[in-house]
C-alpha cells in the first residue's frame, strides 16, 4: 500500500526516476550552499580569529529516504561538530557563557553583546555585533529560483545558536 501511494505522489516520475531527481536537486542546493558560503567568507578577512575551514566542510549530501508513505526526500546538512567553533568572546573573558557558537546560524542571522560593549566602552563591527547576511535565506531564495517543480523545500532548524 505504502509504495502505491508514493508511486501515486510522484507525478508521473517513476520510483528510479525521482530518486535522481532528487539526488540531482539536492546537489544543486549542495552547491548553492557552498558557493553562498564561500561568498560570505571572501567578503571580509577576520583580525580576531583565524579560519579553520569547517564550516564550509560541513556542508553535506545526505542519501534519499522515504519520509513517509507518499514522499520520498534528500537532505542537505550543516554537521554540528564541524561548524560549532570555540567563542572568542569566551576564551578572552569578555563574555562567561556562551562557550561556543554555530557558525552558520550566527552568520545568518547576526548577533550582538551589549555587555561587551559596556566593557569596552565602543561598539566593534563583526566583534560585538553584526546584522547577520541572511546566508540561510539566500541560500532558500537562490534554490526557489531555479528548483524542479516537482521538489518542496522544507527548512528545519532545532538547535541553538550557542552551546
Amino acid at each position: 500500500m505504502a509504495q502505491n501511494n508514493l508511486e501515486k505522489a510522484l507525478n508521473g516520475l517513476s520510483f528510479d526516476e525521482a530518486k535522481v531527481l532528487l539526488q540531482k536537486e539536492g546537489k544543486k542546493l549542495e552547491k548553492i550552499a557552498k558557493n553562498e558560503w564561500r561568498k560570505y567568507l571572501n567578503s571580509y578577512s577576520p583580525k580576531e580569529y583565524i579560519r579553520t575551514g569547517k564550516s564550509e566542510k560541513a556542508i553535506k549530501l545526505n542519501n534519499i529516504k522515504q519520509v513517509s508513505s507518499d514522499e520520498l526526500g534528500i537532505e542537505l546538512t550543516w554537521q554540528n561538530e564541524l561548524v560549532y567553533h570555540d567563542s572568542v568572546l569566551y576564551k578572552k573573558g569578555y563574555t562567561s557563557k556562551n562557550k561556543k557558537g554555530h557558525s552558520v546560524m550566527l552568520i545568518s542571522r547576526g548577533w550582538h553583546s551589549v555587555k561587551l560593549e559596556k566593557k569596552l566602552k565602543r561598539r566593534i563591527y563583526r566583534f560585538t555585533y553584526y546584522q547577520g547576511d541572511g546566508y540561510i535565506d539566500n541560500v532558500i531564495k537562490r534554490y526557489e529560483a531555479v528548483k524542479d517543480k516537482n521538489v518542496a523545500l522544507e527548512l528545519q532548524w532545532s538547535g541553538a545558536f550557542t552551546r
